[in-house]
């Protein structure tokens, strides 16, 4: 759907605790829409922009964009019998995982485990964490490279929004000792089929001569898959048995499709699939469209912290802000550059998880006075109790307009889940007597998703 903002003319207001400047301009009426990512606007969607010379001393922000794109809407119901907690909320941690299975290879020389973890939400679907594992255990000078491999089946795909890391770790086992000599990171590839692969050495003798004898190396690699309908992922381990060839040359695919080498090249060793149910149509998915006026903030930027609860539509939760208001009945605005002042927020802290933020964003005016000294983040909590950053607001390789009848609609997901969520503004640079550093929040979708 389009939802259309109508953005009018209003009185200028004095106030005791700060006295605003914001420009009084006639607004025409400008549809704005909530979809996907700014990356994918197309050539035409970008509007003709010129060059403010006055403003170029001070700013590189000259970029105006515009977007329309459909909202589809879609229900979904959850049947009964589904395997989630209580509570109706996946599983947020490592400590409680999906599913696992272990394969020893008949040798005795490899041992894999696959183990699935359902982390959270994205587009109405499961995001999984799958990691594998792998201890080899030798007797014998070996310094090759081998691969560790996790691939899904047709039903799923990789998901990107969470970064994948992998490991390999060596151990000493003279006389009976599991001491650990040493851990390196290990770079995964998504070049070579429908997983990921992980390329390390394997150095299970050091040489003649050494105290330690390093008999047992362990892998850990992740990988995090959508799986859209049910779905099976799977370990796979690739040894090197080639002398004198540091690296294989290969290429795999789905689960279920042999890995194409030859017995005198690798020999391969395969894990037992597991299967992972998709819960495609199971899944409800929430969506609470919050305006600005929806806050009942003041037109103006206060210099002590406000703190208010809301319910809007179901969505439960409290905002605490700084130099943060509601400025000619627009947008609601963050302005840190004002002697006394030096940080703005906005801060949102749900009763539920948000998965998803669909928002408008702008600059008030092209004389904001920003400094490449001074910040401003789009941040999540993560499950740590951690700020991350889903966007510097500063950042000139995407820059929000300058022209705020001309905003952007920006996409943030949090496919793990987030309770708390802030727009975030600091400045060094504090004496100004003007409120500067004017950053526009628009209207605001947030997503949940329950089982």
């Amino acid at each position: 759907m389009i939802l259309t903002s109508l953005l009018s003319l209003s009185l200028a207001f004095s106030f005791l605790t700060s006295t605003p400047d914001e420009d009084t301009t006639q607004v025409n009426s400008n549809e704005i829409l909530l979809s996907k990512p700014i990356s994918n606007i197309s050539q035409e969607e970008v509007l003709d922009f010129n060059l403010n010379e006055e403003y170029l001393d001070d700013s590189t922000y000259v970029l105006s964009t515009k977007q329309t794109i459909e909202i589809e809407s879609q229900i979904y119901k959850a049947p009964s019998g589904w395997y989630f907690s209580e509570a109706g909320t996946l599983s947020q941690t490592k400590d409680s995982y999906y599913k696992m299975d272990t394969y020893t290879e008949p040798g005795g020389y490899v041992t894999l485990t696959t183990t699935a973890y359902r982390v959270g939400f994205y587009d109405g679907n499961v995001v999984y964490l799958i990691t594998s594992n792998a201890v080899l255990n030798k007797d014998f000078r070996y310094d090759k490279n081998d691969n560790l491999i996790t691939r899904h089946g047709d039903n799923a795909t990789f998901y990107d929004g969470l970064t994948c890391h992998g490991k390999y770790s060596v151990y000493d086992l003279k006389n009976n000792a599991h001491r650990f000599l040493y851990e390196k990171p290990i770079t995964p590839s998504f070049e070579r089929g429908e997983g990921v692969l992980y390329e390390f050495p394997v150095t299970q003798d050091t040489g003649f001569g050494d105290t330690y004898n390093p008999l047992q190396t362990v892998v850990d690699g992740e990988y995090y898959i959508v799986a859209t309908n049910t779905t099976s992922v799977q370990s796979v381990y690739v040894h090197n048995q080639k002398p004198f060839i540091e690296s294989l040359s290969f290429t795999f695919g789905h689960v279920g499709v042999n890995i194409p080498l030859s017995s005198k090249d690798a020999a391969v060793y395969y894990a037992t699939p597991l299967t992972l149910p998709g819960y495609n149509g199971a899944i409800t998915r929430e969506k609470y469209v919050v305006s600005q006026s929806d806050y009942n903030f003041e037109q103006q930027y206060f210099f002590e912290p406000k703190t208010a609860s809301h319910n809007i539509d179901g969505l439960f939760f409290t905002t605490d802000r700084l130099r943060c208001g509601y400025i000619e009945e627009e947008y609601i605005n963050l302005s840190a550059k004002r002697s006394g002042a030096g940080t703005a927020y906005l801060e949102f802290t749900f009763d539920k998880k948000i998965y998803q933020m669909n928002t408008i964003l702008t600059f008030w005016s092209a004389k904001e006075l920003f400094l490449i000294t001074d910040s401003a983040y789009v941040q999540y909590m993560n499950e740590d109790g951690a700020w991350e950053t889903s966007f510097d607001l500063l950042n000139n390789n995407n820059p929000l307009p300058t022209d705020r009848n001309n905003p952007k609609s920006y996409e943030f997901i949090f496919a793990k889940g987030t309770n708390k969520i802030r727009f975030y503004s600091h400045t060094d640079y504090t004496n100004s007597s003007r409120n500067k550093g004017r950053i526009c929040i628009g209207q605001t979708i947030f997503t949940s998703y329950s089982l």
